[in-house]
């Protein structure tokens, strides 16, 4: 599955620039809690969901996961820019057994039934198409429905993402999205409300599900400079700007209303109220089910 609506084939190069992997920590706390016991990290075989350019295998690398003869790592994205990504990422740590990357669809995984610990994915699900009423929930349940196949039977499934309120364009996470408040608004229309998370985990299979805020924020310090909305690099580390380039006069009012206020100062003081904001509402948050 290709994004619906980003070309990461071409963005991908640029996509680390603006963020950082998030979830790992509480990933890993949720998965100690979920065995009962501190797990074996290098033995685990775990698989990730729409991996994009290995910012969170990598993380996972660098902690020991699924690293040892026993375990396995393995990402799947549909890019292969991503995937290129990748592999020079996980170059840089020691395994004992060789990370698999497979180009590939999340909604339809070949093999591997009732394989992997743990299965990820993070800030992936919103890239599924939503053309009609109820769609993107229906793309979102294929892909759950492969997680629940793909899960060893103690096996975790934890999904990295943020609610539609976090994507808000005045009260959300991300402090330039108020100056494209049309694509702000189409972007978090992609994700999925807690609610709708809990009914389709359910139907999916999973019995045992745990919803709560990420503990780290993904700002770079590329993230917070004012300037950086102006630049081709980081417009293709966030998906608003693929949105906002769709919309007639979006990109081009919102980076001028950024410049008027980067001048008057107001830029800066909605920048640290939002970084404020996130102290307490975070900017994502993890979702683990286990059947």
């Amino acid at each position: 599955m290709a994004s619906s609506y980003e070309k990461y084939n071409l963005t991908h190069k640029n996509y680390d620039r603006t963020r950082l992997a998030v979830g790992h920590a509480d990933t890993v706390a949720r998965l100690h809690a979920h065995r009962g016991h501190l797990a074996d990290l290098p033995d685990l075989k775990i698989i990730d969901l729409g991996c994009g350019t290995g910012l969170q295998l990598a993380a996972m690398m660098a902690a020991g996961m699924g690293t040892s003869a026993r375990g396995e790592l393995c990402g799947l994205d549909s890019s292969e820019t991503g995937l290129e990504e990748t592999r020079k990422k996980l170059s840089c740590y020691k395994s004992k057994n060789q990370p698999r990357l497979i180009n590939g669809d999340m909604r339809q995984v070949d093999g591997a039934t009732g394989r992997f610990d743990l299965v990820f994915s993070s800030f992936a699900m919103h890239h599924l198409p939503r053309q009609a009423p109820g769609q993107l929930l229906d793309e979102t349940r294929l892909v759950l429905g492969e997680a629940e196949r793909l899960l060893a039977r103690d096996g975790l499934l934890a999904i990295v993402t943020c609610t539609p309120e976090q994507m808000s364009a005045d009260l959300g996470s991300m402090w330039y999205y108020r100056y494209f408040p049309r694509a702000a608004h189409l972007l978090a229309q992609r994700f999925i409300g807690i609610s709708d998370w809990q009914q389709l985990l359910a139907e999916c299979g999973f019995a045992t599900v745990e919803i709560s805020p990420v503990a780290d924020v993904y700002y770079t310090a590329a993230g917070i400079d004012l300037t950086g909305p102006f630049t081709e690099e980081f417009q293709a580390g966030d998906s608003i700007f693929a949105l906002a380039k769709s919309i007639p006069g979006e990109l081009d009012e919102g980076l001028a209303a950024l410049s008027t206020d980067i001048a008057s100062g107001a830029a800066a003081l909605y920048l640290n109220e939002v970084m404020q904001r996130n102290e307490t509402h975070k900017q994502a948050i993890l979702i683990t089910a286990s059947r």
